[in-house]
């Protein structure tokens, strides 16, 4: 699993290297970056990568769940709530 961990984040990178990639598309790779650093208790870097997904696409729900789940699960309970209820 490790190795497939390994080869989606490479597919990560090189789309975020990619400047001509639509916004939604960087958004979505900040989600899956962030997704990934989750996953691997990385919560600080996850919130990071959440919050460039959503400077890119402001609205998005997934971007504004994840940063709500990761400051949950940091302790950060007033600020999850700001998140998860815009």
């Amino acid at each position: 699993m490790l190795g497939r961990l390994v080869e989606c984040e490479t597919l990560v990178q090189q789309t975020l290297a990619d400047g001509e990639c639509p916004s939604r598309h960087i958004a979505a790779a900040w989600l899956t970056k962030g997704a990934l650093a989750q996953q691997r208790s990385r919560l600080d870097d996850a919130l990071v990568a959440y919050r460039h997904a959503l400077a890119l696409e402001p609205d998005d729900s997934r971007a504004l769940n994840n940063i709500g789940a990761v400051l949950k699960l940091q302790g950060k309970h007033e600020e999850s709530l700001a998140y998860l209820r815009r």
